[in-house]
This record gives C-alpha cells, structure tokens and sequence, in this order.
C-alpha cells in the first residue's frame, strides 16, 4: 500500500470505523491498481480499478483538481478491488459490507456517535 496516507478514524461502541474515505492507488502488496478507464471499461473489466469523481459535476462547487477532489472525497473503488486478496485497506482494516449492517444499524450509530472516540491510523 502507499505510504503517505493519514486517516481519521472513530471508535463506536466495539467497532473502530475509518471517519473518511480511502484514498490508496496500490494494494497493499504495492501492485498499482489500475485507474483511468472509460465508463464502458468500467463496467465490464473483471479487475481492481479505481476512478476519482468528476470535480467538474455540479455537486462538487469549489473543487478545482482531480488530485483535490480524491484528498477531500477519496477514490471510488469497484468490487474486484475491494475483494482483491492483495489487499486495499490498511493492515488490520477491511471495507466494510452486509454482515456489518446487521451489528450497527443506523438506529445504533445514533445512540453510539455521542460518545465516539476519534484517532489516527497511517498507511505505511
């Protein structure tokens, strides 16, 4: 994974959650994982990519670079990257899926966030 990256991250009741988005452009193992394809591509490659959203959309009013857009919002990840046994997440993190839905509801998170303790975890 690269190194550089700083996260934010909180603790809810036993669960500690990153407070942002990822932002990696290696797997853990250090293989670059592949960017830049087109929506077509995008859809239909059965490998790990990543895009950055459109700082140009309307929803995105004063952000003036890709390279901004990613340090504020992360990169959006497909599936074959996230599931990619190489690794996305920092060492001892995982993207989260349904089997947490279950353990922190939203109901849950209401009561939990009051009282969340936040802290710092680093890529290395």
């Amino acid at each position: 994974m690269e190194g550089g990256n700083v996260y934010d991250v909180v603790t809810m009741g036993d669960q500690l959650w990153m407070a942002e988005n990822l932002r990696v452009t290696r797997y853990r193992n250090g293989d670059e994982i592949p960017t830049g394809l087109s929506a077509d591509n995008w859809e239909e490659t059965d490998d790990g990519a990543f895009i950055i959203f459109d700082y140009d959309h309307s929803t995105a009013s004063g952000i003036d670079s890709p390279e901004e857009m990613a340090d504020i919002y992360g990169k959006l990840y497909n599936w074959h990257a996230v599931n990619d046994p190489r690794g996305l997440c920092p060492k001892g993190c995982r993207a989260s899926g349904t089997d947490h839905q279950d353990s922190f509801s939203f109901n849950r998170a209401r009561q939990i966030v009051p009282d969340a303790v936040a802290t710092r975890i680093s890529t290395p």
